[in-house]
């Protein structure tokens, strides 16, 4: 459904921006592999793929962990640079606040 709505963006001629817990590359081939043929749209710089652990604290861990409000700040200065106008966020887990390592489950 999240690739619809990015293409449904692309096709509005928005900018779009896909945050994933996935590394870009992956995501890219998974859409390819759905059918949906995103490489001009990257590389005419209307569609940008980020890992969402380049906003999160403790990036470099395999745990999850909050975001901090930096990431928040540097999260908006991409859409805000960029015009990104539509944003997919897959998976939220990364960007809510789970007090507890337990609760993530």
């Amino acid at each position: 459904m999240g690739l619809h709505f990015i293409r449904q963006a692309l096709r509005q001629d928005e900018r779009a921006l896909i945050l994933t817990t996935a590394s870009s590359r992956a995501s890219a081939e998974l859409a390819a592999s759905l059918g949906f043929d995103f490489a001009p749209h990257f590389e005419s710089g209307r569609l940008t793929i980020r890992e969402s652990a380049s906003f999160t604290a403790g990036s470099d861990t395999a745990h999850w962990s909050n975001l901090p409000p930096e990431g928040f700040d540097r999260l908006r200065g991409l859409i805000e640079t960029h015009g990104i106008r539509r944003v997919l966020l897959d998976t939220v887990l990364p960007w809510v606040a789970v007090p507890r390592m337990d609760m993530v489950a």
